[in-house]
């Protein structure tokens, strides 16, 4: 939910997954390494079904993506 927008978010099973895995701060490819574990798809399918995902959250200001040395 984001107040300051007026707006709710619903998620499907996939996009759950991945929002439960962002409670701490976590590198994106140690991310799809843990989907990739869960699911049974092509690597190439995750990473761009992950990264599309998480620039959604990003455009929406629910996440915050930093380069990999912070």
């Amino acid at each position: 939910m984001n107040l300051e927008r007026n707006r709710c978010y619903g998620l499907g099973s996939t996009g759950s997954e991945i929002w439960r895995r962002l409670e701490v701060p976590i590198h994106v490819s140690d991310l799809m390494t843990q989907l990739g574990s869960v699911y049974d798809a092509p690597s190439g399918q995750i990473e761009s079904d992950l990264l599309r995902t998480l620039g959604e959250f990003a455009a929406e200001g629910l996440i915050e993506v930093l380069p990999a040395n912070e």
